[in-house]
């Protein structure tokens, strides 16, 4: 086993490859996940500057490999953009009747700067080839490795109560970790290999338990959430090779048994874990008493509706959560509601309705692991803007859309390799 192991460190297709590290898919994580790392003092700039620096170093890559020919604008990409487009501008008409100023402003600036870039990058490079995705999904599966590894680091050897990794704290640590832990699912489906099998299960359980660490409860829903789609997605799609399915089911069959055997655990002795890390968030949250986390949460949920049903059809304007009840909903379909209405939730669903049909027309059957990837994708970003972040902050959910936008290139077409 430590053989083979060997043998992935220098293996081209490995997510510890390290060529790939000088690869434009290396430098968009880095965008995209900015904030985990950007307010650390090494940098001689603000953290601003560092996520600028980022995003404007990406933006150059992509442009030489458009010379180079690496990748096109194809009608699909446009009509997203376009889509897109009429969202943002619908979000800037609803400033006139929006009550908020600052921080209104604050996320419309993220939402005409960051978010698009997070599309465009997805939808014009990684999204149009199926080497580009592995390598993309290989890279994002290499930082989420070494982030839980850092986890464990400050965990053990440090006294924090809560891991904060960079300006938005646990948060984005937590949701990059996690959606590594699906790609250990995905590829687990894909082994062929029992020792490969063994160790992507200790790693989705290292992983998950690493989630737990940082305090985040919505990341290990969306992980677990997530999961089930992607094995769920088996059976509705009559996949063939059920014995490497049945062999997915086992394993998460025995995983669900230990999330159940360590939240009764949890519940009947939570002094054993309440000095642990972020454990005692999670265990805050299945405090049934009614003093729990989870409580605020419906409170939350529900002035958002109450703001919703006082103007359905337009809301109260980009922000205007914030300046009624301070902050945001937690919510992403809520905030849409709330500050949008329903024509705002339209224009939003015009996104989703384009990629799930893009995916619908080209869906090939004998993909059916990174068919069900896709989808599992999707649903790990929505069901993770469920429960935090603002729409801009939420930028994932549109690059987990743009990709399965792209379905039809990620899965079929194989001829762009450049290492850059």
């Amino acid at each position: 086993m430590l053989r083979q192991l060997w043998s992935e460190l220098g293996n081209p297709r490995s997510p510890f490859y390290a060529k790939q590290l000088f690869s434009f898919e290396a430098l968009f994580i880095l965008f995209i996940f900015a904030s985990i790392y950007s307010t650390y003092d090494v940098f001689p700039i603000s953290s601003t500057g560092v996520t600028v620096l980022v995003a404007a170093s990406s933006v150059l890559v992509a442009f030489v490999l458009w010379i180079r020919g690496d990748w096109e604008i194809r009608p699909i990409a446009v009509v997203f953009f376009i889509a897109y487009g009429l969202f943002v501008l619908y979000i800037i008409m609803s400033l006139m009747w929006s009550p908020s100023s600052d921080f209104a402003y604050h996320k419309l600036v993220r939402m005409i700067t960051i978010v698009p870039w997070a599309i465009g990058g997805t939808i014009f490079v990684i999204g149009q080839s199926n080497r580009r995705f592995k390598r993309f999904i290989r890279l994002l599966f290499f930082f989420a490795f070494a982030l839980s590894l850092f986890v464990y680091y400050l965990v053990i050897f440090t006294s924090v109560g809560r891991v904060y990794t960079g300006e938005v704290s646990y948060l984005h640590s937590s949701r990059l970790i996690g959606v590594g832990g699906l790609i250990t699912v995905y590829w687990f489906a894909k082994a062929h290999t029992r020792w490969k099998r063994i160790l992507l299960s200790v790693i989705f359980l290292g992983m998950a338990a690493g989630i737990l660490l940082t305090g985040a409860r919505g990341s290990f829903v969306a992980l677990w959430g997530a999961s089930s789609a992607f094995i769920l997605l088996q059976f509705i799609y009559k996949f063939p090779f059920l014995v490497s399915i049945n062999h997915v089911i086992k394993i998460f069959s025995a995983l669900v048994a230990l999330v159940i055997v360590f939240i009764s655990i949890v519940i009947k002795f939570p002094y054993l874990f309440a000095d642990l890390g972020g454990f005692g968030r999670f265990i805050n949250l299945l405090d049934t008493s009614g003093t729990g986390s989870l409580a605020p949460r419906i409170e939350m949920y529900q002035q958002a509706f109450d703001m919703w049903v006082q103007s359905p059809l337009i809301g109260h304007g980009f922000g205007g959560f914030d300046v009624v009840y301070g902050g945001w909903p937690h919510n992403i379909v809520m905030e849409l509601l709330s500050e949008l209405g329903l024509l705002g939730l339209l224009l939003f669903s015009i996104l989703v309705i384009i990629s799930l049909y893009r995916f619908q027309v080209y869906y090939a059957g004998e993909s059916r692991y990174t068919s069900a990837f896709l989808i599992s994708f999707v649903v790990y970003w929505f069901i993770a803007a469920s429960l935090s972040f603002t729409i801009p902050g939420n930028r994932e959910l549109f690059i987990s859309l743009a990709l399965l936008c792209s379905s039809f290139d990620v899965i079929n077409n194989s001829t762009a390799d450049s290492t850059n």
